[in-house]
């Protein structure tokens, strides 16, 4: 058995994906994630900016299996960042306040 050396590149685990000879660039993120522990479901709500050279790309994100994806609107990042702003708090009550509708 002989062994010899391995020349591979680490590639970042979530990535624009241009067309060749184009670039992307992911300028700005926030990103909500949120457990919700009676679905053992993850909630990943994300809201990105892109610089590119390009109007043609997609994003790729590692899953574990096949995800359910549906767009959403971006009315939960102001939210949240009052909340931030206004006091600390237990992610069960942050919950129950965005799903009693009272933002």
């Amino acid at each position: 058995m002989m062994a010899g050396p391995c020349f591979f590149s680490v590639a970042p685990a979530c990535c624009p994906a241009p067309s060749f000879a184009r670039t992307v660039v992911n300028a700005d993120q926030t990103v909500v994630i949120i457990w919700d522990a009676a679905r053992k479901m993850q909630h990943f709500i994300r809201k990105a900016s892109f610089k590119s050279d390009t109007d043609d790309f997609g994003f790729l994100i590692p899953t574990p299996a096949q995800p359910e994806l549906e767009e959403s609107g971006n009315e939960a990042f102001p939210y949240l960042s009052g909340l931030r702003n206004r006091r600390r708090f237990a992610p069960s009550v942050l919950a129950a306040d965005w799903e009693s509708g009272s933002r």
